[in-house]
């Protein structure tokens, strides 16, 4: 039997794809640096009063014993907490949003540097 050239043109070119080579990652600081940097964002401030938030709400948890031995208390005073705290984050992420949609930059946010690098303020 013989095989039609446009066969063997077909297997010829029909060769396995290479193997995708990774580069070697030295670790160094300017790239652990570069790793650990944060998006420029409004909501930045937020999300570090989050973490704060969470922080101290851990403390209070563990520390609620000894505030009161009552278990009613304890449940109050971390309800409270959370309730506050969650109110506090709604406010301020509502305040941002709503000053992003008029079109204006949150008047609290320090992200005015990194949008404007050559703008600079007295």
């Amino acid at each position: 039997m013989t095989s039609h050239p446009v066969q063997h043109s077909l297997q010829s070119s029909q060769q396995p794809p290479a193997p995708k080579s990774t580069p070697s990652v030295a670790v160094n600081d300017a790239s652990a640096r570069k790793r650990l940097a944060v998006a420029p964002s409004p909501l930045n401030e937020v999300k570090l009063e989050l973490g704060v938030i969470l922080l101290a709400g851990t403390v209070l948890w563990l520390a609620a014993d000894s505030i009161t031995a009552n278990v009613a208390t304890q449940l109050l005073i971390l309800l409270g907490y959370g309730m506050s705290a969650a109110a506090w984050l709604v406010f301020r992420t509502r305040r941002i949003v709503r000053q992003l949609a008029a079109g204006a930059s949150p008047a609290d946010s320090h992200q005015s540097d990194v949008i404007h690098p050559g703008h600079e303020t007295q």
